[in-house]
């Protein structure tokens, strides 16, 4: 059983580790709305991982009552945990990789949303709104 479960965790990131690599790549082109869609789907493949990482630890928790820690896995199953484990790094550095590319998107858009709409500032409180020139009409 430990196997199946480190093989469904290993498959649930590397679909993780694919879905964040397509984010990426619609993020430079700006295809917002192709990465709102995989949110759901990502949100399924975590909720996966997790179930299978807490079945996984139910089971070594089980077997470790028996046996010996050095007993409980055999030489595949210490492959699959490295194997795991790289994966888990490689995935890291993608969502590291991802979050850089949201927070300059993001600081874009609040500076352009800033240059738009100038606040005047009273300390922490908004005064009042001060139309930016483009939005000022002479009638």
């Amino acid at each position: 059983m430990i196997q199946v479960y480190i093989k469904n965790a290993i498959k649930d990131i590397e679909q993780l580790i694919q879905i964040t690599q397509e984010d990426i790549k619609d993020i430079k082109e700006a295809k917002h709305n192709d990465i709102a869609k995989r949110v759901s789907q990502k949100n399924h493949l975590s909720i996966s991982f997790e179930t299978n990482k807490s079945l996984l630890n139910d089971e070594l928790l089980k077997r470790s009552q028996t046996n010996s820690l050095e007993n409980i896995l055999n030489d595949e199953d210490k492959k699959l945990l490295e194997e795991l484990k790289i994966k888990l790094a490689n995935l890291k550095d993608k969502n590291r990789e991802y979050a850089k590319y949201v927070v300059k998107l993001n600081e874009f858009y609040t500076s352009l949303f800033d240059e738009m709409f100038k606040l005047d500032r009273d300390g922490y409180k908004i005064a009042n709104a001060i139309p930016a020139t483009m939005f000022t009409v002479s009638a």
